[in-house]
Formats: structure tokens, sequence, C-alpha cells
């Protein structure tokens, strides 16, 4: 278990939801928890535990992303939604993913925001005081995205039209360098946050 209440997160995120609709450039209507959409996100937050590991940890093995997956489907059951946009395993993920970049992803607004630097954020957390948070929110608000662009498939580098230059991917596997020697001597209880530390089993 990696979560104190998973039941109760879920229920949490997909209340966030409803209220996220509208129409896209082209006139389509969308709404956050249209199924195919809902998984869509999912799929994302999923490949990145890949994406992440292989950059800057010891890459998975076919067996551990299979595992990975299984285990990414419980996760989004609890989320009560339909199953049906759901690849059963994870040999059919990957023809799900390759498919969504090849012939669905496109660069809306909505899309090209999760990777823009972010000038005005909110503190994660109230306890945080307004000028420490001050401090730092600039170069979160640079750093988070610039890494969301760095781990994103060349494939959707390119559909996003983002501009990702030799300077980037040099400070990039400067980054990944630096963490994989680190991560390995850190203490365990600062390789989760707090919450996830309680979680995790």
């Amino acid at each position: 278990m990696y979560d104190e209440d998973a039941e109760a997160t879920a229920r949490w995120v997909r209340e966030r939801h409803p209220s996220i609709r509208g129409h896209d450039p082209a006139g389509r209507r969308y709404h956050a928890l249209e199924p195919e959409t809902y998984y869509w996100a999912h799929a994302t937050f999923f490949e990145a535990q890949i994406t992440t590991q292989e950059l800057f940890g010891v890459p998975f093995t076919t067996a551990e992303k299979e595992q990975l997956y299984a285990e990414s489907i419980t996760w989004y059951a609890r989320y009560g939604l339909t199953m049906r946009p759901v690849p059963r395993d994870y040999e059919a993920f990957e023809r799900y993913w390759q498919q969504m970049l090849g012939g669905v992803l496109e660069a809306t607004p909505v899309a090209l925001d999760a990777v823009q630097t972010m000038n005005q954020l909110p503190a994660p957390y109230p306890q945080i005081p307004g000028p420490a948070w001050a401090t730092v929110r600039p170069l979160i608000g640079f750093s988070a995205p610039w890494l969301a662009r760095g781990t994103l498939p060349l494939q959707a580098r390119e559909t996003l039209g983002i501009r990702w230059s030799l300077a980037d991917e040099a400070t990039l596997r400067t980054l990944r360098t630096l963490v994989r020697t680190a991560w390995p001597i850190l203490p365990s209880p600062l390789r989760r946050l707090p919450r996830a530390a309680r979680g995790h089993k």
C-alpha cells in the first residue's frame, strides 16, 4: 500500500474534475470525466513513472513494467469510472500509448499550459511562509515545466512544438548524473514525501 486511505484519495481526485469542461479551439466539447479523456490523464501519470526510472534510476525490467501496469489498473479502478478505455495488459498499453502519441495528441492550450513556465503559483502547503515561497516560486515555476518538457517523448515534443536545445539536453544529462549519484546514499526517510512514507508498507 502506498496511501493511508487510497479509496478516499481516489474520491478526492475525482471530485476535483466535474467542473473541468468547455470547448477546445476547434469547437469540440470536452469534459474531464469523459472516460477516454480521464484515462489518458491517468496513462500519462503511469508512463511518467517508467520514464522517470529510466532517466534517473535503474530502468524497470519488462516483468516490473508489467507488474506496475497491473497495479495501475487497480489504481485507476478506484476512481469508479468505466474500465472500457483501459488496455488489458502492458503490451496492449504500449500499443495504446503509441497510437495516442501518433494520432490523437494535439497542441491544445491545455496541453501546452502543462509545459509552460508558471509565473504565478500558489504555495503547495499553507504552512510555508509567504517570503519563503516567494523565494523558491520562480525556481519551481521554471524547473517543473522544464523537466516536464525534457521527459516528454520526442514525438510528443514535436506534436506540441516544444523547442529542446542542446543546452537543455546537456543540463538534463547533468541532472540525471547528480540524481543517480545522490539517490542511493540518501537516508530512506528522505526518499519519500511524508504521506507516501506513512502509507508505504
